[in-house]
């Protein structure tokens, strides 16, 4: 847990520094949200003091918060952004707040969850309408993924989906929990790195692993690496990253790049 964490850590800086903005842990302090039960009040009151700041920092190999060690149980909880969506996006508000309470009782105190999934969002009928079915119909349009997505065509958002990780975000502060947000994947379950070569290349047969009909390991691998080589893929990517890294919870009114929740950023799975 702790390399993970430190890795984390690193990420953050990567991140940050790639958008061009400040690569400083400890930010300025933002406004209080206008309602005063959304995040603990200490988060506000603490968050200009470096010595007692809630953001995690890393100094050498260890992390601290609230001067203090940090050490933490964490796990991956995937499909948080998409249960906590709204109830026409697939959402289960109900069911991710049963679970963050009994993560919570288990001493789970940091989540790893996706940030990102990748449309189209097209079906057939056998897929279904939200989640967190994985759409694993050999007929659908776009297989082996989450639907709805948060991302169902290049730069355009499903609102109803970003809603879910504004909602968690302040679930999670609520129990002083921390996240990483995952904001990419290599693999398709949520549409991925192969949907950004997909949409750059124009190219709409991925050629899936197995058990798809003919999936092949090294084609689909092969296919995904490519965008490592695509200009096009990756700056829909970085937009993506952008677009997260700059945002301004809805419910909370706080933004995502002063939230302390938000212990660090991995650009992708």
């Amino acid at each position: 847990a702790l390399a993970f964490a430190v890795l984390g850590a690193l990420i953050v800086r990567v991140v940050l520094g790639a958008l061009n903005f400040s690569t400083a842990v400890i930010r300025a302090a933002p406004s209080p949200p206008s309602e005063a039960d959304t995040i603990p009040s200490y988060l506000w009151e603490l968050h200009s003091s470096r010595e007692r700041s809630p953001f995690v920092r890393a100094e050498g190999t260890k992390l601290w918060r609230f001067g203090e060690p940090y050490r933490f149980v964490g796990a991956n909880l995937w499909q948080a952004m998409h249960l906590g969506a709204d109830a026409d996006a697939g959402g289960d508000r109900a069911r991710l707040v049963r679970e963050l309470d009994r993560l919570q009782a288990l001493g789970v105190a940091n989540l790893r969850v996706m940030a990102a999934s990748e449309g189209p969002d097209e079906s057939d009928e056998s897929v279904g309408a939200g989640l967190v079915d994985l759409a694993l119909s050999v007929g659908s349009a776009t297989p082996w993924r989450v639907l709805p997505s948060m991302q169902p065509s290049p730069g355009l958002y499903n609102d109803g989906v970003v809603a879910g990780l504004d909602f968690l975000l302040v679930e999670l502060a609520r129990r002083d929990m921390t996240a990483v947000l995952v904001l990419g994947n290599m693999w398709p379950w949520s549409g991925g790195f192969a949907q950004y070569v997909s949409w750059a290349t124009g190219e709409d047969r991925i050629p899936y692993m197995p058990p798809a009909e003919g999936g092949n390991w090294d084609a689909f691998q092969q296919f995904v690496k490519d965008f490592f080589g695509s200009a096009e893929a990756r700056a829909l990517h970085a937009a993506h990253v952008r677009y997260v890294v700059t945002r301004t919870n809805a419910i909370s009114g706080v933004a995502y790049a002063d939230d302390p929740t938000i212990m660090a950023w991995e650009l992708a799975n």
